[in-house]
């Protein structure tokens, strides 16, 4: 059986579904690579997503709240828990493909970007000069 990126990453979404769903967020498929190694696609509610892209594992994270965009690690980082990260940690089985990691501090590290005013998402982006590129 071919590698099917697209395939895991829409398994994968449905592992961080319940929680972003609960959340008001809904999720998009967005392209395969021309090379058919990675997918993309998102969790959108509103002026708020959570980008992914899949290349044999979750390989890229971002989080935007209108033209603020902090990659997973700058968010991270900035919010002060890199340490405690699970994704970054990279402490998540290979098996869940980095979805279980990535579930596990959306729990515990982004509550306000997932429910609330994002003014804390909003002020560390802008304190970062993470500005979206258009």
């Amino acid at each position: 059986m071919a590698f099917d990126p697209q395939t895991r990453l829409l398994a994968g979404s449905r592992i961080l579904a319940p929680l972003l769903n609960y959340a008001g967020f809904g999720f998009e498929p967005g392209e395969v690579s021309d090379e058919g190694h990675s997918a993309e696609g998102r969790f959108v509610a509103g002026d708020r997503a959570i980008e992914l892209r899949y290349q044999w594992g979750l390989a890229e994270v971002r989080f935007r709240v209108g033209d603020w965009v902090l990659e997973h690690a700058e968010y991270m980082r900035l919010l002060g828990v890199e340490e405690s990260s699970s994704l970054l940690a990279e402490r998540h089985q290979i098996e869940s493909e980095g979805f279980e990691a990535l579930l596990e501090d959306l729990t515990r590290f982004a509550a306000e970007f997932l429910a609330g005013d994002a003014q804390r998402f909003c002020a560390l982006a802008a304190q970062a000069q993470c500005r979206a590129v258009a």
